[in-house]
């Protein structure tokens, strides 16, 4: 058997999260409500063992760039088949089943590597939509779902809208808090009672917001006008569950004035659950993107049967969408 590893993207809103949920004993077939579900459907095109995820985004998170790997038998010529046939077969079964996954690379890796263990870096961003407040003053809020009128079509389930104030300032200053290694135990989201006990310090290599862009160019959609876009972007070998759309929430909450910055310092300085300031609300997980899984080169690196020094697999092209669907 050869193992092959998929980059490959999704958008979040169509499925129950990217791992595959626990199957009913009535339900067979497979798990098609996730990301994973859909993908091991679709390798049945050839004789493929269980898909291993690097990452375990939530229910209605995107991802742009995320990896998983797969074992693969020879098929009944004897060949393996190549990576880009792999990338075309997959791709044409997500466009025939209507699926927003797309695998934009695949390779042949050695059958020691493991997409979720060998992951040095992930990186995430999270898109985030200030209204101006000029643009708010001219409209009275008639509903709690007043928000919802500011909401561009092509950023609905893609972005975190909020109303002002928004001190950019705090929020940089939220950012260099949460950089650095820290018990995020605080911002990890209750596990079920089944669940084993993890460690919570982690690492967080980068967390930083910079003004961010819209979709689409304001001039092609004058909503865009009312409105303020900043990306935030994080990166961390791992993240405990929930950890980014928590930390975000706390990042909101404290440019929005609802909370201190001695609240976020409580809350990394005093790590647990009862150190959560309920004035933080867990961010959207549709402002969520995974926006990259780093490996070092070094285990992507592979020897043939003969034993020969070790070469790198030239990256493959990415097939357009005229390739896709032929």
């Amino acid at each position: 058997m050869k193992r092959y590893l998929f980059y490959f993207g999704y958008i979040g809103t169509q499925f129950r999260g990217l791992q595959k949920q626990t199957i009913p004993n009535n339900f067979r077939g497979g798990d098609f409500h996730t990301v994973q579900g859909h993908f091991e459907k679709a390798l049945t095109k050839f004789a493929a063992g269980p898909l291993s995820c690097s990452s375990r985004t939530d229910a209605g998170v995107h991802a742009l760039r995320t990896t998983a790997h797969v074992d693969l038998k020879p098929g009944r010529n004897g060949e393996y088949p190549s990576p880009n046939y792999v990338t075309k077969v997959l791709n044409c079964c997500f466009y025939k089943e209507k699926l927003g996954i797309r695998v934009q690379e695949t390779r042949i890796v050695p059958d020691t590597f493991h997409s979720r263990y060998d992951a040095i870096e992930r990186t995430y961003l999270y898109r985030l939509i200030v209204v101006k407040p000029e643009a708010l003053e001219a409209c009275e809020p008639v509903s709690p779902l007043f928000l919802d009128h500011f909401i561009p079509v092509p950023e609905i389930d893609r972005a975190y809208i909020i109303k002002p104030p928004f001190d950019a300032r705090i929020a940089h200053e939220v950012c260099g808090l949460f950089e650095g290694e820290h018990d995020f135990a605080t911002f990890q989201a209750a596990l079920s009672k089944s669940s084993y006990p993890r460690e919570t310090k982690r690492n967080i290599d980068k967390f930083c917001i910079t003004p961010g862009k819209p979709l689409f160019d304001p001039s092609y959609y004058q909503a865009y006008e009312r409105l303020n876009f900043w990306d935030i972007t994080v990166t961390a070998k791992s993240f405990l569950y929930k950890q980014v759309r928590r930390m975000v929430a706390v990042l909101v909450a404290a440019a929005k004035g609802h909370i201190t910055l001695s609240d976020v310092k409580h809350m990394l300085e005093v790590p647990g659950h009862k150190s959560w300031n309920d004035r933080a609300l867990t961010a959207p997980a549709g402002g969520l993107y995974l926006v990259n899984v780093k490996y070092n080169p070094d285990s992507l690196l592979f020897s043939d049967s003969e034993g020969k020094e070790q070469v790198t697999l030239k990256e493959n092209k990415a097939l357009s969408s005229m390739e896709i669907l032929k």
